[in-house]
């Protein structure tokens, strides 16, 4: 007597609660999840499970590994993981689906700081890259550590190749440049710190929904970067399907930014800046404010050694941008702008959805003395922090009025979390 078995349906939507993001098929296979654990069960089982394991891969090349030190180490897991799925693809029978098939999304890193990557490892990852079909892929990250230049152009070279081949339908890309320059390398007067990373952005897909891009150690950040022009040949941001951008420390000008707004899809809804002197400017803002009008989350960030400039956003720009953003859910400004107890008081009656507010800056305006209209916080503020420095001192604390604070907390129904001025705590 054969054991009943559940819909295919029933089994995929409960294994989707078992498939955590967290993992690639090697870790789940590695560490005998749950999931991969249910895949054991039957053939049913397996052929509901299979998506799911096999979803995304994490390519770790170099001298650590996600995984615990009781595991094969990385120059053997590569080549053999190669070898069962070519050699599965090369067996298979008409109409089996090999595993490979079924890869959505890959991420690669690399940490090469003390020695030179093993040529067999990139070689395996290449053979695997081989199997994909130019519309397979849906995600690529990819995040490079090395201090060698020999192990930068080869792992940029596989960058290029998924880009070029493999990203038909590539809805999220991230690219993280995490290490420092090393000596042989020209230094890179745009985008990234090192020129050839830069060749990248030429072959970012126009499909991509989401798109993060990261330099860990950009050079000279605060004293030259401003004053670096940006290669305006550059439209990687012209993207008419965009909906989320995330950028670090990037040198990309504030007019090429403008621009490429315009093109973006009508439901773009999420930016966020950190640390990009040339680019956080009130025309930016402003330009946000009439071309973004569904964006639902802003966070603009600075270090904390920048101080207070000409080309900081104004306290116009930014009540400007509220007034006009009726989706806003949440707002960032981390060193980005002096605000007032104007801005203040607007956002507080005006933004009757925002969910999270959070400023820190330098000055002693932002008190909240006099503010009292709470309409619009009263029914969606969650969370709100606050902090202000005087004299672009961090030691020198501003504290809030604590008129403003009562209110808050009297007025604000859902909030959770608060911290102004300087005391932090939870809301019941």
């Amino acid at each position: 007597m054969t054991s009943p078995t559940l819909p295919f349906e029933i089994l995929d939507n409960t294994f989707r609660y078992l498939s955590d993001n967290i993992y690639g098929a090697i870790e789940h296979h590695i560490k005998h999840t749950d999931l991969f654990n249910c895949s054991l069960v039957s053939r049913d089982w397996r052929a509901a499970a299979l998506p799911l394991l096999w979803h995304d891969i994490k390519f770790s090349c170099g001298e650590k590994t996600v995984w615990q030190n009781s595991t094969p180490p990385n120059d053997q897991v590569w080549p053999r993981l190669s070898d069962s799925l070519v050699g599965e693809r090369e067996n298979a029978s008409p109409g089996h689906i090999d595993r490979s098939s079924y890869l959505r999304g890959i991420e690669m890193a690399t940490n090469h700081v003390f020695k030179r990557c093993v040529g067999h490892n990139l070689t395996a990852v290449v053979r695997i890259l081989e199997l994909l079909s130019p519309s397979q892929l849906r995600r690529i990250e990819f995040s490079l550590l090395s201090n060698f230049s020999e192990d930068w152009e080869s792992h940029i070279g596989v960058l290029q190749m998924i880009l070029l081949f493999l990203a038909q339908n590539i809805e999220d890309f991230t690219f993280f440049d995490k290490g420092n320059v090393p000596p042989d390398f020209e230094i890179s007067h745009s985008i990234f710190p090192r020129t050839k990373t830069d060749s990248i952005l030429k072959n970012i897909p126009k499909s991509l929904r989401t798109l993060s891009l990261r330099a860990e150690n950009p050079i000279e950040r605060h004293s030259d970067m401003a004053t670096i022009p940006a290669d305006c040949e550059h439209d990687f941001l012209n993207l008419t399907e965009l909906r989320d951008l995330f950028l670090f420390n990037l040198r990309i000008a504030s007019d090429q930014m403008e621009q490429s707004l315009q093109t973006w899809h009508p439901d773009f809804h999420t930016l966020h800046i950190v640390d990009d002197f040339c680019l956080i400017r009130s025309s930016l803002v402003l330009a946000l404010a009439d071309h973004c009008r569904n964006l639902r989350s802003l966070s603009l960030l600075r270090d904390s050694g920048i101080v207070e400039s000409d080309a900081n956003p104004s306290e116009y720009s930014l009540i400007h941008l509220i007034d006009s953003l009726p989706h806003l859910e949440a707002l960032n400004l981390i060193f980005v702008a002096t605000l007032s107890n104007w801005f203040l008081a607007r956002c507080a009656s005006q933004s009757d959805r925002l969910q999270h507010l959070e400023i820190e800056q330098y000055g002693d305006q932002l008190t909240g003395e006099g503010v009292v209209d709470m309409s619009g916080w009263k029914t969606s503020l969650k969370s709100i922090k606050i902090k202000s420095y005087r004299n672009n001192n961090l030691s020198l604390k501003l504290e809030m009025s604590n008129s403003f604070v009562d209110n808050v907390l009297l007025e604000c129904k859902h909030l959770g979390v608060y911290a102004f001025g300087f005391n932090f705590r939870s809301h019941n």
